[in-house]
């Protein structure tokens, strides 16, 4: 089992007037299936109102966060503090994924569904957009109950998950084996919105074990 996720101890939403800044945070650990690899901490929000300083449970401060927080829950609890801060954040989970082999695929999906979504598509090649169209287009055939997008990469070479709000974004193999391995690596939105990767990959490989990678969002 892995895991791609954020540590909060890098995830940083400071606004000055209009600014902002963004940072992945990513890294890849083995985690349990209810968790992201985001460890507890605190995060400080500077506006050009105020600042609200926190405590978290060890005394350091900052906004608490808590351990296997969602980026969405994260950007939420900023935005109680707007009002005096004058800071407001949003949150966004992406992850891109690669095929390394045409061929048929079953995964399933987590993300705002608390019950696994499965999704079966066939690859007639791994490099061009339309030989990935059919994992495009059972992924949004699902959208609705996951809360989960896909796209072709620019490059045409694998898809972007996207979960819009921020939450976790759980795939995992299962018993019936899959064309090839599946590689997930996070991925986010610069300053300039161009979607960069971060931190290590994570796979599924092509057998009948079940495993899972747990993409964590990033906060702006």
């Amino acid at each position: 089992n892995q895991t791609i996720s954020v540590s909060n101890a890098n995830m940083r939403t400071n606004a000055y007037g209009n600014n902002y800044s963004v940072a992945s945070g990513a890294a890849t650990s083995n985690v349990a299936a209810s968790g992201n690899g985001v460890s507890g901490g605190a995060v400080n929000i500077l506006g050009h109102r105020g600042q609200i300083i926190g405590q978290t449970n060890a005394g350091a401060s900052g906004l608490a966060i808590a351990a296997a927080t969602t980026a969405q829950t994260m950007a939420t609890n900023i935005n109680k503090y707007t009002d005096a801060t004058g800071v407001t954040a949003t949150a966004r989970t992406e992850a891109q994924v690669i095929f390394d082999t045409a061929g048929s695929y079953t995964l399933n999906i987590t993300s705002d569904n608390s019950t696994a979504q499965t999704v079966t598509f066939s690859l007639s090649s791994v490099g061009t957009a339309d030989g990935l169209s059919a994992a495009v287009t059972a992924i949004n055939d699902q959208a609705s109950k996951t809360g989960v997008t896909a796209v072709v990469n620019e490059a045409g070479s694998g898809i972007v998950l996207a979960n819009q709000t921020g939450n976790d974004i759980i795939l995992q193999d299962t018993a019936t084996v899959n064309a090839g391995l599946v590689t997930v690596q996070k991925a986010y939105r610069d300053g300039n919105g161009t979607l960069t990767t971060a931190g290590a990959t994570a796979g599924l490989t092509a057998d009948n074990t079940a495993n899972y990678t747990n993409t964590s969002g990033y906060v702006q």
